[in-house]
């Protein structure tokens, strides 16, 4: 199985289960025999820990250290506890930890021209640009997920209301030079 679980959704009641987990590398911290990730996808993070001397050992923690971030990968692991006074109150997630032994790389990536983080101060130009890159933001997705929502909310209201959704092409013509293209 590709994946038992989001990101977003473990709690103290996954303690002990053995988890795959698949997302992008959020952010990363190296405390010389471990090494933190925040693994990310569209529900939430995760905190995955590479320990030398555990699981996969050397292959995990080097692994874990060259990877670099919005690199895709699946891990698998064993949720458990953070400590106690390290715990993250500000995540859903933040009581546990996933104590890793095995990694995959699902997809590499070259390092992003755009920092993933809530407040970008970018270029409009640099996001529509790597537009892909920007929409993996938390306040991009949340409007995807809304767009959806209401979406899917009208449909149901239109079908209910027994009307039929009826997708007409669009037509275009373009002028001899390339540079514009005209709606019809």
């Amino acid at each position: 199985m590709l994946r038992t679980h989001h990101c977003g959704e473990l709690r103290l009641e996954n303690l002990d289960e053995s988890v795959n987990l698949c997302g992008w590398i959020a952010s990363r911290r190296d405390h010389k025999d471990t090494i933190f990730v925040d693994l990310r996808d569209r529900f939430g993070r995760t905190q995955c820990v590479f320990r030398h001397g555990e699981g996969e050992d050397a292959l995990a923690l080097t692994r874990g250290s060259e990877l670099p971030l919005e690199t895709c990968v699946r891990v698998t692991g064993v949720v458990s506890a953070r400590p106690e006074g390290l715990r993250n109150a500000k995540l859903p997630t933040g009581d546990v930890e996933v104590l890793v032994n095995g990694l995959e790389v699902l997809g590499e990536t070259a390092p992003v021209p755009i920092d993933i983080v809530d407040e970008v101060e970018v270029a409009d130009e640099l996001r529509m640009k790597y537009r892909y890159i920007d929409l993996r933001r938390a306040p991009m997705t949340e409007i995807l997920v809304k767009r959806h929502e209401i979406t899917q909310w009208i449909n149901r209201a239109m079908t209910e209301r027994g009307f039929v959704s009826v997708e007409t092409p669009m037509l275009t013509k373009s002028t001899p030079e390339g540079a514009r293209d005209y709606l019809v």
